[in-house]
């Protein structure tokens, strides 16, 4: 589970360590940081940011390792997203290695979009849905700060967005995607991924949306890329 305490701005928690990715600097050279997310059993997620440009790497960094986390800082993003960076204060302990010896939770149910969306029940459902691509609705590339969330600055995260229509045959839903599934839904290999990111470091964001049959984008400079 998540423990929270706050004083003012910092922040004392407790979680387990979902995902680990690296930051890095504007001029993209080695990593300069680690960007963890965190969650609790109710899969509730939060971003932390380690600035490790000046700090030792703390060990124990790993998914599935429940951390200690003190002394951190709160943080809102322009975007109105909570999320907690280091401090010159702030404590990192390892409280649990994660098994991997366990076995893994049975995987969820597959369901029908159309039953799913019949369902009047006021409770979470938890399924797995089987269906094809329609179209995009919306796709968002960007390089920002991994602090503030604003572009062009010295620590950087590239961040993805996609917004989808998926159907089953038994109807639609409206799906949201982001980080690193964003790339086999565009049918892009690991080299022309990489190569956008580079390409997109010159402007900082690119956003794509829909008119009619064809797709329009914020940045000219991407005119070719095709969904």
């Amino acid at each position: 589970c998540v423990c929270v305490c706050v004083a003012l701005s910092w922040v004392c928690l407790q979680a387990q360590v979902c995902e680990r990715g690296g930051l890095t600097n504007r001029t993209g050279g080695s990593a300069a940081g680690v960007r963890l997310t965190v969650c609790d059993q109710t899969g509730r997620s939060l971003q932390v940011y380690l600035d490790l440009s000046h700090t030792p790497y703390p060990p124990g960094l790993l998914p599935g390792n429940t951390l200690l986390l003190s002394g951190f800082q709160r943080r809102v993003s322009r975007s109105g997203g909570v999320y907690c960076s280091l401090l010159p204060v702030s404590c990192v302990t390892v409280v649990s290695l994660g098994d991997t010896s366990s076995a893994r939770p049975p995987p969820a149910p597959m369901m029908h979009l159309g039953v799913w969306a019949l369902s009047r029940e006021q409770r979470c459902i938890v399924g797995q849905v089987k269906g094809h691509v329609v179209c995009f609705l919306l796709l968002q590339l960007q390089w920002s700060c991994s602090l503030c969330g604003s572009v062009y600055i010295q620590v950087q995260v590239f961040q993805s967005k996609a917004k989808l229509v998926i159907d089953d045959g038994t109807g639609e839903a409206h799906v949201w995607f982001s980080g690193a599934l964003v790339r086999p839904l565009l049918g892009l290999a690991d080299s022309q991924w990489e190569g956008l990111q580079r390409a997109l470091r010159v402007r900082g964001h690119v956003r794509v949306f829909p008119r009619g049959r064809s797709m329009v984008s914020t940045t000219s400079c991407f005119s070719s890329l095709y969904l």
